[in-house]
């Protein structure tokens, strides 16, 4: 380990807390729905398909409040864009 020179100063090699990220780098954004960290994020608006008892789509709401999905939640699941 280094000892401090008289001048309060260190001799030795200095060690670093930062994790090597930039100052300020922001985390990406969630997906909305999954809750995946993404950086290709979409504003939709989620649609919920109503079914009949045979499994066919007997109609849809599409909910007002705007989201952020990922890839994968636009791929699997029902929307409209924002």
């Amino acid at each position: 380990m280094a000892e401090p020179d008289p001048s309060g100063t260190s001799t030795g090699t200095p060690t670093s807390t930062s994790t090597g990220d930039p100052a300020g780098a922001a985390e990406p954004a969630s997906c909305d729905s999954c809750g995946r960290a993404d950086a290709d994020l979409q504003a939709v608006h989620r649609v919920y398909l109503f079914f009949d008892r045979l499994g066919a789509v007997t109609g849809e709401q599409q909910v007002p409040d705007v989201e952020r999905w990922c890839l994968s939640c636009r791929t699997s699941y029902p929307w409209q864009p924002a």
